[in-house]
């Protein structure tokens, strides 16, 4: 006997684990928006998910410290707004810098960078987001243009010894090629960096 399509949504929430945020027609296989909106808004109404903004939904991530919901992480609230619009984002340079271990600064707002037209701010949760447009050489971002990024971060003159050899030791062959086939692209004063980043050395495969 066919699963009931609101247990066919429950069940691919619980397999995407706590703390994933989903939109009204990730479950349009399963039925028309009509039936998946009923019935996303009805598991909200049991505390099941929570509605995050109108068709944006999150099941939560409960704190076992605080014994209640977390506040959703701001980039993956801003990823499932973007996509709502058929849009895309990516960290800002100091983000990507911060997760490559480039700095230790972490920026202090919610800031993100869309392909959307107009810059837009979204209250969620008592976060405030904020998107800005940006230029397309920012999409996609994969592994060396997140380097790249990460390093005009940090900027000219401020790049260290330590920093390149975290990335030589770091870096895996194939991201090593790929950064390579990058530096083309990368500012002139970046090159010498990247190309000590890129030598051929004993590396993660």
């Amino acid at each position: 006997m066919p699963k009931p399509i609101s247990e066919k949504i429950r069940r691919r929430i619980l397999k995407d684990g706590e703390g994933s945020i989903f939109l009204v027609r990730d479950f349009l296989d399963f039925g028309t928006r009509e039936t998946v909106t009923r019935i996303l808004s009805r598991l909200a109404g049991e505390g099941f998910i929570r509605r995050l903004q109108q068709g944006v939904y999150e099941y939560p991530r409960i704190s076992k410290l605080l014994g209640k919901a977390s506040p959703p992480e701001p980039g993956k609230v801003a990823e499932a707004v973007a996509r709502r619009t058929g849009n895309r984002v990516v960290p800002t340079e100091a983000q990507t810098a911060n997760a490559l271990g480039l700095t230790t600064q972490v920026q202090a707002r919610n800031i993100y960078l869309t392909d959307g037209g107009k810059k837009r701010r979204v209250r969620v949760q008592n976060q405030t987001i904020e998107l800005r447009p940006t230029s397309a050489r920012y999409f996609p971002r994969n592994g060396s243009e997140a380097i790249i990024q990460g390093l005009r971060f940090v900027g000219e003159g401020n790049i260290t010894e330590e920093m390149i050899e975290r990335m030589q030791g770091e870096l895996t062959n194939r991201q090593k090629a790929a950064l390579r086939r990058k530096l083309p692209d990368a500012p002139s004063w970046m090159l010498p960096a990247l190309r000590r980043i890129v030598e051929r050395k004993p590396g993660p495969e």
